[in-house]
């Protein structure tokens, strides 16, 4: 039975955003199918006047899910990337419980670099890296900012990284791809309603572009969103997007509004698992665009949320970032990259509802399932 140590540092101190939350759980709750001992380290960093009653909140969400003794939470009240001596606080398991457990750990998940301390990275005797951002990750590393990532393993959700094709520079790592799992059991509620918004929950804002080759790899969803404002009023169906857009920016959102956009509060409508299960449930599908720095870099990124929209039976129309060369399209996953093909996307999921949701929910277990996904990647790991 192997024991995995699954490393985040991103969802304590972000519990408004139940997406978020979801990416770290399918790992958890997949290994455990598996028969895998599991741990969920969380590292936290200080947030503000609330840093306890955040982790006290976390905890609770994990006895959600039979987790609340699987799990380890280090505190540093003294701020970011401490070293081996700096002050900690642990909460689930004590330090000596968490330790002895990373002795007899047969790996080490790490997720987004979210686990820097060197003394805890030294604690298992393989760790492995999940690149959840392809494209900006490489391009990250290639330009020293990611420092150093003392890794046994590289994997990657970007399909096409390291392939002809994809200008993203591999910086001398063998990337090993893997699929975002899910959890099927978690997302059975019945079946969609065609009249129903597509919708999605998103960042409206996200990283700084990056620079590589005199090319220029935005992070921003915003841009991508606006080249597709018409599509409601093409289409004649309702599109909702669940956005985390400042209050400030009243023009982006008045004129999202203007074209015939329902824009939610995705802190208030997906503010904890529950919450972001119910809303994907109620859409018809899943419309969202991507980053561009995922399109311009051709990395195959296919998102953790759309994986979510599928397994629930609901049929996503998402912007191509290189995934369909990976991913049967067409059923179920439809992919655009021009407003004239995303409005006759709309066209075909209207036309043939029924196929396109039982083709989500087909995809989802044959390409996302947790345990399928899992799986590969501990063979990959050799474990």
């Amino acid at each position: 039975m192997a024991q995995v140590i699954v490393g985040s540092g991103f969802v304590a101190q972000y519990l408004q955003a139940g997406g978020v939350f979801s990416v770290v759980l399918q790992y958890l709750l997949g290994l455990r199918r598996l028969g895998c001992k599991v741990c969920w380290l969380e590292l936290f960093w200080p947030q503000g006047p609330r840093d306890r009653a955040l982790i006290h909140t976390f905890v609770d969400r994990l006895a959600d899910f039979g987790l609340e003794q699987d799990f380890c939470l280090i505190y540093f009240p003294q701020g970011k990337w401490p070293a081996a001596g700096d002050e900690r606080e642990w909460y689930g398991w004590s330090r000596d419980q968490f330790l002895r457990f990373c002795g007899e750990a047969d790996l080490l998940l790490d997720l987004c670099a979210s686990i820097r301390p060197p003394d805890l990275l030294a604690a298992v005797r393989r760790t492995a890296f999940l690149d959840l951002d392809p494209g900006f990750m490489q391009l990250w590393m290639h330009q020293g900012a990611m420092g150093l990532l003392p890794h046994d393993l590289f994997f990657t959700v970007g399909q096409n990284i390291g392939r002809p094709g994809c200008p993203a520079p591999s910086g001398g790592v063998e990337w090993r791809t893997f699929w975002p799992p899910v959890d099927l059991d978690l997302w059975q509620d019945g079946e969609g309603d065609a009249a129903a918004p597509f919708s999605t929950v998103s960042q409206w804002w996200g990283y700084p572009p990056t620079h590589y080759n005199g090319e220029e790899y935005d992070g921003s969803k915003r841009t991508e969103f606006l080249r597709f404002v018409d599509l409601p009023a093409l289409t004649r169906h309702p599109f909702e997007l669940a956005l985390n857009i400042h209050p400030g920016e009243t023009g982006d959102r008045q004129l999202l509004m203007k074209k015939g956009w329902h824009v939610r509060d995705a802190h208030q409508v997906a503010g904890d698992f529950a919450s972001y299960r119910h809303y994907v449930h109620r859409a018809c599908g899943e419309f969202s665009v991507a980053k561009p720095g995922y399109i311009k870099s051709r990395s195959g990124w296919f998102s953790d949320r759309s994986v979510c929209y599928l397994a629930a039976g609901r049929p996503v129309l998402v912007q191509e970032t290189g995934f369909s060369a990976f991913l049967p399209t067409g059923r179920g996953v439809l992919s655009f990259a021009t407003l004239e093909q995303a409005v006759q996307g709309v066209a075909e999921i209207e036309r043939n509802y029924a196929l396109h949701c039982q083709a989500a929910r087909e995809i989802a277990a044959e390409y996302f399932s947790a345990e399928k996904v899992l799986s590969k990647l501990l063979h990959d790991a050799e474990l």
